[in-house]
């Protein structure tokens, strides 16, 4: 009786054994994992906040032509297998880049995009609490994408002010009032940073920089 017991028992993980090579065989040769020279890269691009980014240009080793539709998605057809440059462009949105290995025929690529505005929000809670090293960093960031850009050069301002670099801040309100906006006065920034009890006028609002 117990020899067939054993004999049951070398059967069962005899099976046992084949059905494991079997599961591994498998999964060698689906998922992607097996070899490939081309395949369809699938990706999501996303805004910060979690929501999807329609109309993002995507580039791949410098190629664009591929946009991001209502919902994130892009696909780049008939890809080769190895390393490629992801880049995206979207104009309001700082630009991305990373290194894809490719090895997977299932990869799918996710890329978060920061939009300048959600930059300069942050920066002005940054000067609110006095925190102007953080938020010079902050609105460098959206000066490197556009120089030009009218609220960002409000707060850069603002923060020169705050430091002390009063020459450097009528600079930078001139580059905003060649652009034919009006700009506020050194006083009224000094009251906005909080270098001065006074204020002559109404402050100028940062969104009407925007």
């Amino acid at each position: 009786m117990s020899g067939r017991r054993c004999s049951g028992g070398f059967r069962a993980a005899r099976y046992s054994a084949g059905f494991l090579l079997l599961v591994l065989g498998s999964c060698a040769t689906t998922g992607g994992i097996a070899p490939f020279k081309t395949a369809p890269l699938f990706g999501m691009v996303y805004q910060d906040d979690g929501t999807p980014a329609a109309g993002v240009e995507v580039f791949i080793d410098g190629h664009g032509g591929v946009y991001t539709d209502a919902g994130g998605r892009f696909v780049k057809e008939a890809l080769t297998a190895g390393p490629h440059r992801v880049e995206t462009r979207a104009e309001g949105f700082e630009p991305t880049t990373r290194e894809v290995a490719f090895r997977n025929r299932t990869e799918v690529v996710h890329v978060r995009l920061m939009a300048l505005a959600a930059l300069e929000e942050r920066a002005c809670r940054e000067i609110t609490t006095g925190g102007y090293a953080r938020a010079r960093s902050l609105v460098g960031r959206c000066l490197l994408v556009e120089p030009e850009r009218p609220g960002a050069l409000f707060l850069m301002a603002v923060i020169e002010i705050a430091s002390g670099n009063r020459d450097e801040a009528v600079s930078i309100l001139t580059r905003i009032e060649d652009q034919g906006l009006v700009v506020p006065t050194v006083t009224q920034l000094d009251a906005l940073s909080g270098n001065d009890d006074t204020q002559s006028g109404d402050p100028l609002r940062r969104e009407e920089l925007k």
